[in-house]
Parts: C-alpha cells; structure tokens; sequence
C-alpha cells in the first residue's frame, strides 16, 4: 500500500480502473462459466436419459423372454459412443442380466451404481439408473455410466477463451483508460507542478490553465484566485516594508543628526564652561586665552588655532596667540600667520571682524582672498 500511497493520481487511477474491470470481467466470465457448467450438465443428463430410454425399450422383450445375448449384443452397440463407460441391464428381481464394459471402465461391472430414479453426477463420471416397463409389468432396469470427459473438455476450452478475453480486456481497458485518464489526470498534474514552483520559488504570477468548467476547471479557477490575492497581499506587504524601510532610515537620519546636534550642543556646552570656568581661575583675560584656546582646539578636535586683535593705532588685525597639535606639522602656515597683519576688511580675520559671526571656509588653500593660501596649501 505504501507504493499505492506514494504513486501518482494517474497510476492510482488507471490501477483502480483495471482492478475494477478485471473483477468486473472476473465476475462476468465466472458466471457464465458456472451458466454454460450447468447447461452442459443438464444437456448430459438429457442425452444420456434419453438412451437409457430407448435402452430400455429395446431390451425389454430380451428381459421378458431371458434373452440375455439379445440384450448383450445391444449394449455393445455403445461402443459407437465414446464417453459411455459402462452399462448394465438388471432383471426384474435385481439381478445383473447383460453388462457393456469400456476399455476405460473398472474391472467390476457395474458396481457401485446408484440404483435411483435420477442422474447421479461423480467426480469423474455422470450415472444414470431407469426402470424397464412392458406395459403395466416392471421387468428390470437399466444403469449407464457416462465420463465427464466432454464437459472437462468443454470446460478447458470455455476457461481458456475466458482467459483471452479476459487479457485482451484487461489490456485495451488499459491502453484507452490510459489516454482517457490524462482528461482527468493532466489538469491535476500540472496544477501540483504549478504548486510546488509556487512553494519553492515563492513567485505567486504563476497561473495554471484551465481545460474546461467541470469540478477539475473549478478548482484550477479557485487555485488562480487564491494565488491572486496572495500577490496581492504581497505587494501591498512589500509595499508596506519598504515604506516602513524608508521611515525607519528616515528616522534613524534624523535619530544620528539629532544625536550629532546633541553631542555638538553637549560639546559646545561643554566649552561654555570650561573657559567660564578658566576665566574664573585667571586675573586676566590675557592670562586665560592660551587655555581657553587649547580646550576649544581639544573639544573640537582641530589642529592648529590663532587668536587675532585689533590693533587700534594703525586699525589692522594682529595675530597674538597661535595654538599647534602636538604632530600636526604646520610650522609654515603657523609662521606665516604669526608675520600677518590684515585689514579690518580682509583676509579670514577681518571677514569675521566685519561679519560679527562666525566664517567657515570649506578649503583654505582654495580660498583667493586669504593672503596665507601659499603656506597653507604646502601644509
């Protein structure tokens, strides 16, 4: 049953339909044979009741008269009949009067004959027992014995056509069974096919093909509406994701520049205080610039820093205070800005001195009005 369970719906169908016709066809050639069995049988019995008959109508005067080599001589004329094998007259008082012995028959007459008014069937033969009447007067009987040699024949013969037909059905129920079958079977077929690449590939733009309107065509149309909505509520679930993508990476954007803003504001705070605190601790503002120019250039983590004033007699910009990281390598373009003097109106410095705010130059060595762009872009 195992390989039944794991065969195809095409195999499982075609060996249902041959099962069922071979048991159908089984059934039909059983009952005709057991039909045509009893036919025969009765047309034995019939033939064979009817020479008891005439048997017996002949010998009678032979057993009226004590004729015994009449009635010999007329039970040897069954040896024209091939399948009697043995008959035997009786006299009135039960007494064997004539017998006929076929080469094939047992080597005492009749014996073991039923004396009844019936035909009597064996394994191997068919027995026959009738009473001899002249006139009113019962004068004796007469028993044949008959093989069944003609009814095995007939019946070997009757099984083996069985057989053939029986074959021959069994094989064109399965060479159209086989083509009908694929009506049935290759719509359901093709739809497992197309289930399994949906299972597998997950790609629901896939569609079976309808053969007709019959329960097979509805479930396809049913399979095709269902893979339908599926695609369906997938694009709108990817759609879904990929809205839900886009805000989270918004989100995390403005989370990382909120964070940035945050940290800026925190280290811009922190500056605040540190040199509030540093112009605490010194006398001077003189005194405390070199460090509050250090934490500023540490928090922001710069490499070089300067501190400009306004010379008010000659109404130029001065550097005071340069600061260097320890490894940043700028000697020139420091050197070069401690040696600068600027306009109110020039240069880095005096773009902020106007501006009152704050200036941010993407590239120094870029820039065509700062007078150290030279040393800069060497540095």
């Amino acid at each position: 049953m195992a390989f039944y369970r794991d065969s195809s719906i095409q195999k499982k169908l075609t060996f249902i339909v041959l099962c069922t016709s071979l048991l159908g066809l089984s059934l039909a050639c059983m009952s005709f044979e057991l039909y045509e069995r009893v036919r025969f049988r009765a047309s034995m019995t019939g033939e064979l009741s009817v020479m008891a008959e005439t048997l017996g109508a002949n010998a009678a005067a032979s057993l009226a008269f004590n004729d015994h080599q009449t009635a010999s001589d007329m039970l040897a004329a069954l040896r024209t009949e091939g399948h009697i094998v043995e008959a035997c007259l009786y006299d009135k008082k039960g007494g064997v009067f004539a017998t006929y012995l076929s080469e094939r028959a047992p080597y005492s007459p009749c014996v073991g004959i039923p004396r009844q008014e019936k035909a009597q069937f064996a394994a191997e033969s068919l027995s026959l027992y009738r009473a001899i009447r002249l006139g009113e007067e019962n004068v004796g009987a007469i028993a044949i014995v008959s093989d069944l040699t003609q009814l095995n024949a007939k019946m070997r013969e009757y099984t083996e056509i069985s057989l053939t037909v029986l074959l021959v059905s069994v094989l064109v129920t399965f060479l159209v069974s086989s083509r009908l079958l694929r009506l049935i079977t290759d719509p359901i077929l093709q739809l497992a096919k197309i289930a399994g690449k949906v299972s597998e590939q997950e790609h629901y733009a896939l569609r079976a093909v309808s053969a007709g309107n019959d329960e097979v065509g509805k479930l396809v149309g049913a399979f095709n509406q269902m893979l339908e909505r599926i695609q369906e509520r997938d694009a709108a679930l990817q759609g879904s994701k990929d809205q839900l993508e886009l805000r989270v990476q918004e989100r995390t954007e403005e989370l990382q520049q909120e964070i940035v803003e945050r940290k800026r504001a925190e280290q811009l705070q922190r500056i605040a205080y540190d040199a509030t605190r540093l112009l605490a601790e010194s006398d001077t503002v003189e005194e405390a610039l070199p460090k509050i120019l250090e934490v500023i250039c540490e928090r922001l983590e710069q490499q070089v820093a300067a501190i400009w004033k306004l010379d008010e007699a000659t109404s130029v910009l001065r550097c005071t205070l340069v600061w260097e990281r320890p490894g940043a390598s700028a000697e020139e373009f420091l050197e070069a800005t401690r040696n600068t003097s600027l306009p109110t109106c020039a240069g880095l410095a005096g773009r902020v001195w106007v501006s009152q705010g704050p200036v941010w130059i993407e590239d120094v060595a870029k820039d065509a009005d700062l007078a150290r762009a030279h040393p800069a872009r060497r540095d």
